[in-house]
C-alpha cells in the first residue's frame, strides 16, 4: 500500500540547512526519489524576534503551506534534525493526520512533529482554513489538536533525532531512549 505520488516538506533556517540536506540524503537512502523532497528554508527566530516555536509555527504557515497548495499532493511535514529509519510510504494512512515521527505520546500532548503526514484533499478542505485562526504556539500542540478534530493516526515513531541545541531546553537535546521506537529491520533481523 506504498503512497508513491505523496511529497516531503523538510522545515529548517539557514543554519540547520545541512542538517536538512542530511534528511534529504536519508530519504533518498530510503528509497524516495529526489524530485519528491523539498528543503523550505523558514525563519530564524533570532531574526524575527520569536520564540523558537511561533517561528517554527510560522514557517510552517509562511513558507510550508503555500507549496503544499502549489503542489496538490499528500505530503509529510519533517524537521530538520529527524533521522528517518524505514520508508514511511510503506506505512498505511488511516486519517487525514498520521503521526510517524515523535518523542513521546503523552495522554495531552505529542512530542516532537519529527513526521507527520497530511491528507492533501483533507488539508485543504479542513485545515487551511483554520490556519489564520491559530495563534503562534508550538507545532505539535496545533498539529495534535487538528489531528483530534478530524482524526489522527498515531503509530510507533520511524524516526529518532540527530543531537541539536534546543533554545527551549537551553541546552544539546540528544536523542533519548524512544519507547515508541519502531524499526522493522531490527525487529526481524
Amino acid at each position: 500500500m506504498e503512497d508513491k505520488d505523496s511529497i516531503f516538506f523538510i522545515l529548517s533556517y539557514w543554519k540547520d540547512l545541512p542538517k536538512a540536506h542530511l534528511v534529504k540524503k536519508n530519504l533518498e537512502l530510503l528509497g524516495i526519489e529526489e524530485e519528491s523532497i523539498f528543503i523550505i528554508e523558514g525563519y530564524d527566530h533570532t531574526q524575527i524576534n520569536m520564540k523558537v516555536a511561533h517561528a517554527i509555527w510560522k514557517g510552517f504557515c509562511d513558507c510550508v503551506v503555500p507549496k503544499v497548495l502549489e503542489k496538490k499532493k499528500n505530503f509529510y511535514y519533517i524537521e530538520s534534525n529527524t533521522i528517518i529509519y524505514e520508508n514511511p510510504r510503506y506505512f498505511p494512512k488511516y486519517e487525514p493526520i498520521h503521526w510517524l515521527g515523535f518523542l513521546k505520546n503523552l495522554n495531552h500532548y505529542i512530542v516532537g512533529s519529527h513526521l507527520v503526514y497530511f491528507d492533501y484533499k483533507n488539508f485543504v478542505d479542513k485545515i487551511v482554513p483554520l490556519i489564520e485562526k491559530e495563534k503562534p504556539t508550538h507545532i505539535d500542540k496545533v498539529f495534535r489538536k487538528w489531528g483530534l478534530k478530524f482524526g489522527m493516526e498515531i503509530d510507533k515513531s520511524i524516526t529518532l533525532i540527530m543531537p541539536h541545541y534546543s533554545y527551549n531546553l537551553k541546552k544539546i537535546r540528544t536523542s533519548p531512549i524512544n519507547k515508541n521506537f519502531y524499526y522493522h529491520k531490527i525487529l526481524n533481523a
